[in-house]
C-alpha cells in the first residue's frame, strides 16, 4: 500500500478588522484573512476553533463564518458576497465551545494543498450589541486548526485580529417643520404673529 505523506500546513495571517468598527446588526464584518497551504501534496481542513478576546460578551455576535476566496480576489468586501464561498455551515456562536470560544466546522473539508488558499473570517453583530465593546478573535497555537491524520499544522501558527469597536447606531432627529407667519399682515404692524 501506499501510504500518504505527512504535510505540514503552514498559515499566513493578516488583520482585517475595519477602523471605522461597525454598528450592531452590521452582517459580514471581516476580522481575518488566512492564508494555508501544505509543504508536499493535500490534507484536509477539517475545523478552526476560534476564541473571543475583546470586551464583547457572547451574544453580541450573532454569527462567525468562513468564507473561501473562490476567485482569488485577495481581499473581502462584504457587499460582494458572491466572490466567495461560505464553507462554514450552520450559525455558530461563540459559547458553543465553552465561554468566549467555537469551533467552527465546515460544511464539507476544505482540500489544502501546495497552492496557497486564501480564506476571510468574518462575523454578524447582534442588533443588541453594545456599544462601546471590542471583538478580537484569535487562535493560539496551531493546535486551533484540525487537519486529517497523518497531516500537521505548523505549531507556531496562530492569529489575532485587530480589536473590532462597537459602535452605537446613529441617532435619527426627525424635525417638523411648519410656518408661525401669519397669512397676511398690513405694512408697519409690529408683532403680528
Amino acid at each position: 500500500p501506499v501510504n500518504q505523506f505527512q504535510n505540514t500546513v503552514t498559515v499566513t495571517t493578516a488583520s482585517i478588522v475595519p477602523g471605522v468598527g461597525a454598528e450592531p446588526g452590521a452582517s459580514d464584518v471581516g476580522l481575518m484573512s488566512l492564508t494555508l497551504k501544505t509543504d508536499v501534496s493535500n490534507a484536509s481542513w477539517q475545523s478552526l476553533r476560534v476564541d473571543q478576546a475583546g470586551t464583547a460578551a457572547d451574544a453580541d455576535v450573532k454569527a462567525v463564518k468562513l468564507y473561501y476566496d473562490l476567485n482569488d480576489a485577495g481581499s473581502f468586501d462584504s457587499g460582494n458576497l458572491g466572490a466567495y464561498t461560505e464553507v462554514t455551515g450552520a450559525t455558530q456562536t461563540f459559547g458553543s465551545n465553552g465561554p468566549a470560544s467555537l469551533v467552527l466546522t465546515f460544511s464539507s473539508a476544505q482540500v489544502l494543498s501546495p497552492t496557497p488558499k486564501r480564506y476571510f473570517l468574518a462575523l454578524d453583530l447582534s442588533t443588541a450589541a453594545t456599544p462601546a465593546r471590542t471583538v478580537v478573535v484569535r487562535a493560539s497555537t496551531g493546535a486551533f486548526f484540525t487537519v486529517d491524520a497523518p497531516n500537521q499544522v505548523d505549531p507556531n501558527a496562530s492569529f489575532q485580529s485587530g480589536a473590532l469597536a462597537v459602535n452605537a447606531p446613529p441617532v435619527t432627529m426627525f424635525v417638523t417643520a411648519g410656518s408661525s407667519a401669519p397669512a397676511n399682515a398690513t405694512q408697519g404692524t409690529s408683532n403680528a404673529v
